[in-house]
């Protein structure tokens, strides 16, 4: 290998190993750091809907306390309660239905008829520890019985709200029972869906990671989401339920999901997790462009550092090589050669250097076939004059 070879591939060496590093890790530390704000993004917006949630649950529940405080409640016939419950349920269409019952439990009135006369808990089963609790508790707390554990066909699973009515003394008279739907929430998980960028989806979960609604009109209530194997070590590590996760999904796909948790309300019902999942490379396609622009940019630096060390090395060579030709015609027989004085100061006085070692070397030659040449015509006098 050449010398200039050998310079050649040293400067690509110096140059491509220290550049192609710094891209590689220019690389990677933005994806990183793009993924944590693409992640922190979709959090945020996950942690609203969760927000939203939990203040419409709360609104229901301060509408239920505002109908247990209404007079006719307190006091009316169950002909007069009746009536009374279904303008209440008329000015609140969140709720599906509006019971009230004895302190035994027993149906007095409520907006569906056909329930006046049976106990409340033949008609909701999944709330007889809710009504317990009511005996225990004085105040006019509303108690949340969470969702059903099996959907009702054909329609939306059901909330039950419980709170007690109280009369002026504070004496209980009853128990006020409304239901409410998932089609209250469904509205904002599906508004989250749309938010979100890409092929996007959108879930309510319970804290086990069953669906209680989702976007995707596929997915059938109660089950447990397809990611959850996936999602529940992440959602379990965070302090407060919130944050996000990079992940392969059921179907193998790479996806970036955020969540958040809903308050728990009265009863230890809620702390439902929200979730919105999104293709990661649609997600992050806005990061990758900018990542693919700064690689660009890097790669077209790195190009220029290699044919800028290429150039330098030509320069450094072209005097070398003036040097080493004119050694060569010297070595040769030719006492003119000469080396052309050109390069960095270095590099000229290497060549300066050599011509006069060149020019010492020729006169001194000189010298010597003048000093031969005039011995020979000494020595031709003296054999000239000399008798023969």
């Amino acid at each position: 290998m050449t010398l200039r070879s050998k310079i050649i591939l040293g400067i690509v060496a110096f140059t491509v190993l220290p550049l192609g590093g710094a891209v590689l890790v220019v690389h990677r530390t933005l994806t990183r750091h793009l993924e944590q704000n693409a992640g922190r993004d979709l959090q945020r917006r996950v942690a609203q809907t969760a927000s939203t949630v939990t203040a419409f649950v709360r609104q229901r529940e301060a509408d239920l306390r505002i109908f247990a405080s209404s007079p006719v409640i307190v006091q009316g016939t169950p002909a007069q309660i009746g009536a009374r419950l279904n303008e209440l349920a008329l000015l609140s269409f969140f709720f599906d239905g509006l019971y009230f019952a004895d302190p035994q439990g027993r149906v007095i009135a409520a907006t569906v008829p056909a329930a006046a006369g049976r106990r409340l808990t033949e008609i909701f089963p999944e709330i007889v520890q809710e009504l317990a609790s009511l005996q225990e508790n004085a105040s006019r707390d509303v108690i949340a019985s969470d969702f059903d554990d099996s959907p009702p066909a054909g329609g939306e699973l059901r909330l039950q709200l419980l709170t007690p009515v109280l009369d002026s003394a504070g004496h209980r008279t009853g128990v006020l029972v409304s239901v409410m739907s998932t089609a209250g929430v469904g509205q904002q998980i599906i508004d989250l869906k749309e938010h979100t960028i890409g092929n996007a989806t959108a879930d309510l979960l319970t804290r086990d990671g069953r669906v209680l609604k989702s976007a995707d009109e596929t997915v059938r209530a109660l089950e447990v989401h397809p990611d959850w194997a996936a999602l529940q070590g992440a959602i379990r590590a965070t302090k407060d339920g919130e944050g996000f996760a990079i992940y392969k999904d059921a179907r193998g796909q790479k996806v970036l999901a955020g969540f958040a948790t809903t308050e728990r309300f009265g009863g230890g019902a809620g702390q439902w997790i929200v979730l919105s999942t999104g293709p990661y490379d649609q997600i992050m396609a806005p990061a990758f462009s900018i990542i693919r622009g700064l690689t660009w940019l890097l790669l077209g630096l790195l190009v220029v550092a290699i044919g800028a060390g290429v150039l330098a090395a030509r320069s450094l060579l072209r005097p070398l090589e003036g040097v080493t030709e004119a050694a060569r015609q010297l070595a040769a027989g030719n006492a003119t050669a000469r080396a052309p004085v050109r390069g960095g100061f270095e590099l000229a006085l290497l060549a300066s250097t050599f011509n006069e070692m060149a020019s010492t070397r020729q006169r001194t030659e000189t010298e010597l076939v003048d000093a031969r040449l005039g011995r020979s015509r000494r020595a031709w006098r003296r054999a000239s004059s000399s008798p023969t």
